[in-house]
């Protein structure tokens, strides 16, 4: 009976498998064919619409497979609204022609276009829209900006911009003033605003206009906007009509329908393809179940190209998505909300706005493998929030998601985000991120709910922060790992993390953080940095062991922590052991914010640099003193030698709390802004040396918050030779000025200079010391990376010698395991080296990684994506096979 009733259930399966259709869909078909007839490759049925009505009403079933013809271009969307199971999405046809498009962009008809005046051409799009918008516009495949002030190069992704003046933060009626426009008050009024409103976020609104008494333009937005209008922001305004008035601008007028171009070269746009995106969705589905979709390119909508989401109680599982691409959205090229067990797999992400890839709600246990994800979030101010121009997101319920083997390049904001639990991330290759934004990371996760995940063997290189449209000298900040804001109990390891601008490792208020065996080598301004700043015990329990961590920049340091809190105790910042630390120079630049306590270090192996100046303590390096000491005040009852401005600075002789031992109190001038200057400075003349290198060492206190910088200027054209390290003051901590001078071009009397910015308050001057320092370079290096699944060899120059960091000895070449590097310290030439062996190139420095835009990158083997439609013919067959012998054996 058992062996009957197995049989009769398999035998029930192959009928279902052998009952499995493929249906053709092409431009060149007619949906009028049965669907006999659309199971043939020569009468395919013809739109997109019709496909999503066969399906939902039951026509195309479970098990059947819709495939679009290769080398074809569908225009519109497949938009489901109920739950499809088993269903296949993919491609048919010639295997070397281009994949079929779903396209979210019409072709406006030539003969739509006449002339509205001068070079402005208009079209009426009435009964051309499915709806009343149009997202954006492409001429000849180039986005075109949106009639605008100030005017922008034809396609370019560079801002033009005004700044904000007068500036009010407050919500609602966050105003400004600008003394650049002369229009006529209410001329703007309607218009939608585009700012930068943050370091890491872009913000939009509509605006109403009016003027000023004394004629500048008075703007207030009227809706909400995230972050904020502070002075010296960058913003644009898109609109009125009578502002497209430049090449390579457009406007659409939703009440009559009338889109109006000027094209780049002043032309008729009949004579061109111009496009426009009128669909904000390629693929929206819910409640999907056992789905694959594959080979299918979507492009140019105004949302998210493809869009999977629950229906009601019902969440999507077990999608495969392989082989397609997305590209020219506005908003995620791939947006998943809740579900589980998705597979994404060997797919191109680019020109995606808001996001290549986006896992969000309680997404759990999907791969994310083997994709490319280039060019995200370049169209600024289309997304407004934190979670902008990202390559791949992971949100913060997400869970056990794995992302491995991609390779994700020149990005907006952040590579990969994997806030949520237990992810694993690995061998990705992620470099050339935070380009139109800051404050943010090649690797990032934020948040106490992000723990449990693990980092490994991820090559990342080459963040470096936007501030163009930041307030000027405002600065920026990029990491190559950057754990932000009580992310906790994570692990990072083999990692290769390098030629970042703000640190190779950034551990920002977190607990119990392991970074062990990783390469941190030649970030710009420090290699581990460990601060807390939003509570006391914030940032504790951080572990960082046997890395290897190269700093190759005389202004690199190695390892600083930092906190903002005084009598941290004995809370345990860290614990560094085990390390390989080496910078190649013979004095270790450091800076110390204020003076965090409590963390240990041992064991760590040094290469030339003593070990106290490794991390934040009060001691000055080796160096002769050639500045006024601290005792050019102490005991006088004025300072000498000292000068300040402006004149009502008062600079006088105290001690007290701040300063037991005696010191300069320096009071500022009554209602003096804390954006203007004030100044002390020597009076006596230092006189400084053509090669040589200076360490300027100022220890201060301040009754409130400020900044301050110290320098050393000629004394004869006043010009800037040395500056130091720009720290905020803080109340009641001391604040170390930290900086240095190398290889200075000429001989020079130079004064020192100490330029605070706090409004009516007090800072105390301590100690000042300016110290002649050794910066000669050592040994010169180079960093050998290997981004590949597969073990790769690189040839040395001929005739020199190298040592690792272990000190053995390197010659002629080096091999490396995937995902690894090698920093090799130049030994010099070496006579019994040169010769054979033949055959070999000489490279200086690392080998190029594979550069933007030439096609799937060279990493892990690409996994073959198999057309579902050319195999699912021999399914029912194979069954039936392996039926007869399971009955046989039964």
């Amino acid at each position: 009976m058992l062996r009957r009733f197995v049989a009769l259930a398999i035998l029930a399966l192959v009928a279902a498998s052998a009952s499995a259709a493929t249906y053709y869909v092409s431009p060149s078909g007619s949906d009028s064919y049965t669907l006999t007839q659309a199971q043939s490759q020569s009468t395919p049925i013809k739109t997109l619409s019709y496909v999503v009505a066969l399906i939902q009403g039951g026509n195309i079933t479970s098990g059947d497979t819709v495939a679009f013809q290769r080398g074809q271009t569908f225009y519109g969307t497949l938009k489901f609204t109920s739950s499809i199971q088993r269903i296949s999405f993919t491609a048919y046809g010639d295997s070397s022609a281009a994949l079929p498009v779903i396209a979210g962009a019409v072709a406006v008809p030539s003969n739509l276009w006449s002339v509205h005046s001068g070079s402005i051409y208009k079209a009426n799009l009435t009964g051309l829209l499915p709806a009343s918008t149009v997202f954006s516009l492409y001429f000849n495949g180039v986005r075109m900006h949106k009639a605008r002030w100030p005017n922008a190069p034809a396609g370019s992704q560079e801002p033009v911009f005004s700044r904000f003046v007068n500036s009010s933060d407050a919500w609602p009626g966050g105003a400004w003033d600008d003394y650049t426009i002369d229009k006529p008050s209410g001329y703007f009024t309607g218009s939608t605003v585009k700012f930068r409103s943050s370091h890491y976020t872009y913000g939009m609104s509509e605006v109403t206009h009016t003027r000023n008494a004394d004629g500048s333009a008075h703007f207030v937005l009227t809706q909400s906007y995230y972050g904020g209008t502070d002075p010296g922001f960058g913003y644009w305004i898109e609109g009125p009509l009578s502002e497209l008035d430049y090449a390579g601008e457009w406007y659409f007028d939703e009440p009559t329908q009338m889109v109006y171009l000027w094209t780049p070269a002043s032309d008729s746009p009949a004579a061109h393809t111009v496009e426009i995106v009128i669909h904000s969705s390629g693929l929206t589905l819910v409640g999907a179940r056992n789905l694959e979709i594959s080979n299918i390119r979507f492009t140019k909508f105004g949302g998210n190209a493809v869009d999977i989401r629950n229906a009601g109680g019902t969440e999507s599982q077990n999608v495969t998505i392989t082989g397609c691409q997305f590209d020219s959205t506005d908003g995620t090229g791939l947006y998943i909300e809740n579900g589980r067990n998705f597979i994404i797999e060997n797919n191109v992400f680019k020109t995606c706005e808001a996001r290549g890839l986006h896992l969000a709600g309680t997404c759990a246990a999907s791969r994310i493998s083997h994709n490319t994800v280039s060019e995200i979030g370049f169209v600024r101010a289309i997304c407004q929030s934190v979670n902008c121009a990202i390559g791949i997101l992971l949100d913060f319920a997400t869970t056990f998601d794995e992302v491995s083997y991609n390779h994700v390049y020149t990005i907006g904001y952040i590579g990969i985000r994997f806030d949520g639990k237990n992810h694993t991330i690995h061998h990705n290759n992620v470099h050339g991120v935070t380009k139109t934004l800051s404050d943010g990371g090649a690797l990032y996760c934020w948040g106490s709910y992000s723990s449990g995940s693990r980092v490994t063997e991820n090559i990342v290189h080459d963040a470096f922060p936007n501030s163009d449209t930041l307030p000027p000298n405002s600065g920026g900040i990029s990491h190559c790992l950057y754990f932000d804001d009580y992310v906790n109990y994570m692990y990072a390891a083999k990692n290769v993390l390098y030629n970042c601008y703000s640190s190779s490792l950034y551990l920002h208020d977190t607990v119990a953080i392991l970074a062990e065996q990783n390469v941190l080598y030649n970030s710009t301004q420090m290699q581990v940095f460990v601060f807390e700043q939003f509570g006391e015990r914030s940032t504790r329990d951080n572990v960082v062991r046997n890395n290897i961590i190269i700093s190759g920049d005389p202004d690199s340091d190695l390892i600083v922590e930092a906190t903002i809190f005084p009598n941290v105790g004995t809370s345990l910042f860290g614990t560094y052991y085990g390390n390989y630390l080496c910078s190649i120079y013979d004095t270790l630049q450091y800076e110390n914010f204020y003076n965090a306590a409590g963390s240990r270090q041992y064991g760590n192996i040094e290469c030339n640099v003593p070990e106290s100046v490794l991390f934040v303590v009060d001691q000055f390096l080796s160096g002769n003193l050639i500045s006024p000491s601290p005792s050019n005040w102490t005991g006088a009852s004025t300072i000498g030698g000292w000068a300040k401005y402006p004149p009502e600075t008062n600079l006088t002789v105290t001690n007290g709390q701040n300063c037991p031992a005696g010191c300069a109190l320096w009071t500022m001038p009554t209602n003096y802004a804390d954006t203007q200057p004030v100044l002390m400075y020597t009076t006596s003349v230092i006189s400084v040396s053509a090669g040589a290198s200076y360490l300027i060492d100022i220890d201060m206190v301040s009754s409130a918050n400020g900044s301050a910088v110290a320098l050393l200027r000629d004394r004869t054209n006043y010009r800037n030779v040395a500056t130091g390290v720009s720290v905020p003051l803080r109340t009641t901590r001391t604040s170390r000025l930290y900086g240095i001078a190398t290889a200075l071009e000429s001989d020079a009397n130079v004064r020192l200079d100490i330029e605070t910015r706090v409004s009516q308050r007090q800072v105390w001057v301590r100690s000042v010391a300016v110290k002649q320092v050794t910066t000669r370079p050592q040994r010169l290096d180079s960093i050998f990376v290997n981004p590949e699944s597969s073990s790769r060899s690189f040839f040395l120059p001929n005739g020199r010698k190298y040592l690792d960091p272990m000190g053995n000895v390197v010659t002629y070449s080096v091999t490396l395991q995937p995902f690894s590097a090698v920093v090799l310290f130049d030994q010099g030439f070496d006579p019994s080296l040169v010769g054979p062996p033949q055959g070999y190139s000489s490279p200086s420095g690392m080998p190029a990684p594979n550069s933007a835009g030439s096609g799937t990158p060279s990493m892990a083997p690409q996994k073959s994506v198999t057309n579902a439609a050319d195999t699912r013919q021999w399914t029912p067959i194979l069954v039936l096979v392996a039926v007869l012998v399971f009955v046989g054996l039964l």
